[in-house]
């Protein structure tokens, strides 16, 4: 298995582990989508499978490139195939 860690605003976990995306703005959502289909270009494919609680508050994290603002972080642990 082929993994990468990615720091990513906790808000989001819900969304990529669970599906859900209660409290996820339309913004947020397009965000997210964009980042996975970015990874999903060059992997086989783009799954979160951990998270550790290690990051606190980022200014640039990985969903900072797709508009997400500074947020608290974790690093989420990705399968990529």
């Amino acid at each position: 298995m082929n993994t990468i860690d990615l720091r990513i605003p906790v808000d989001f976990l819900p969304a990529l582990f669970y599906s859900d995306y209660t409290g996820l703005s339309d913004e947020d959502i397009a965000a997210l989508d964009a980042m996975t289909e970015t990874y999903l270009l060059k992997n086989a494919y783009f799954h979160a499978i951990d998270t550790r609680d290690d990051c606190g508050f980022l200014k640039y994290h990985d969903l900072q490139p797709f508009g997400v603002l500074a947020s608290e972080c974790e690093t989420v642990t990705f399968d990529i195939g």
